[in-house]
């Protein structure tokens, strides 16, 4: 795997590029508040998401 991309589906892609997901060391999602409760609905982001990370991808989230 490629240390520098993280596998989300277009939604989750694009709004990870726009700042408005990210995600902690241990995968867990990390919603914007510019993202509201109706937009998280729209594009399936779940306060319960999580992602699988390895040592070198977490080095690309800081």
């Amino acid at each position: 795997m490629v240390p520098n991309v993280f596998l989300l589906c277009p939604n989750h892609d694009a709004l990870f590029d726009g700042g408005y997901i990210t995600f902690e060391d241990d995968g867990t999602i990390v919603i914007s508040d510019r993202l509201s409760q109706l937009d998280c609905t729209f594009t399936n982001v779940l306060s319960t998401m999580k992602i699988q990370l390895s040592d070198k991808n977490k080095e690309y989230l800081e």
